[in-house]
């Protein structure tokens, strides 16, 4: 028009080309989508939907299962068992992990971190093997005097078991700390600690002090098999005691527990292949005189 100005159909009022325009806007819808994915939450997936990787997948109410034609299954995050992860094997391993922690669990509040169910044909619940010098299973007690390991047995079963390497190894070892106790058995009504030697010339209990302190001490009764008390009757100044298991270096002594004038303890003479001993008094006596005997060794 006179004295007006053209504008080019393909412009608008700043001097940018349709063109230009249309790329602006795909730009910004890039810009939007991009910022969509990045802030996204977790991937809320209807039952039946893929797992995606990178992302957290939520929404099932049924767990994840994985098997293949051998017998191998794993399933996550099964609400049913409430179980994060299991898995199952016919033949090899249920679950292995392979790292700094091979396989770590981490229970909630009183909850266990690591729970090991055997098998019903007398399975182990968890197996422990050491590599090198190092322990099969290691145990950590809490800041508030927790216990580093315990074990609880079922109906007439062990709580802890130990058995000892090949080479004269030992079942069992505790060392304590400080002035703290190696070793403690604590119980109601049986015996605390007991020791079984099943050879001749082992021995059931043995206590030793390196240092040369003392190597056994005794708080309350102590009760000995080799001992008791015989009565030497009147008129005899001697008394036989038989069925007492006796070796050459056994030691027999013998206590008059009566005081008679002039009267007293001669002898105690051991018979080891009889498996008896015999005690002497000095003369006869006139009334019955009761006699404590002791075997050592």
């Amino acid at each position: 028009m006179a004295g007006g100005t053209r504008r080019d159909a393909g412009h608008d009022g700043t001097g940018r080309t349709r063109r230009q325009l249309m790329a602006g806007a795909a730009g910004g819808a890039g810009m939007l989508a991009a910022q969509a994915v990045l802030s996204a939450g977790p991937a809320q997936a209807a039952q039946g939907s893929p797992v995606l990787l990178g992302t957290d997948n939520t929404g099932a109410t049924a767990g994840t299962g994985l098997a293949n034609t051998s017998g191998e299954s794993a399933v996550l995050a099964d609400p049913g068992n409430l179980v994060g992860v299991a898995g199952t094997s016919s033949l090899g391993t249920g679950v292995r992990g392979s790292g700094v922690f091979g396989v770590q669990g981490l229970g909630v509040g009183a909850g266990t971190g690591v729970q090991g169910n055997g098998g019903p044909d007398n399975g182990f619940g968890v197996v422990g093997k050491g590599a090198g010098g190092g322990s099969g299973v290691d145990g950590i007690g809490g800041a508030t005097d927790g216990a580093g390991v315990s074990g609880g047995g079922g109906g007439a079963g062990y709580g802890v078991y130990g058995s000892g390497g090949p080479n004269d190894g030992t079942g069992v070892m505790g060392l304590g700390q400080g002035v703290g106790d190696g070793v403690q058995g604590q119980s109601p009504g049986g015996n605390a600690v007991r020791g079984i030697a099943r050879g001749a010339s082992a021995v059931g209990v043995a206590a030793e002090n390196s240092a040369g302190g003392v190597a056994l001490k005794v708080t309350g009764t102590a009760t000995f098999s080799l001992s008791g008390v015989l009565t030497v009757p009147a008129g005899s100044s001697k008394v036989t005691k038989t069925g007492v298991a006796l070796r050459t270096a056994s030691l027999v002594l013998a206590t008059a527990q009566r005081n008679v004038s002039g009267l007293w303890v001669q002898s105690a003479v051991p018979d080891v292949k009889a498996g008896s001993f015999t005690v002497h008094l000095n003369k006869a006596a006139p009334v019955g005189v009761p006699v404590a005997w002791f075997v050592v060794n």
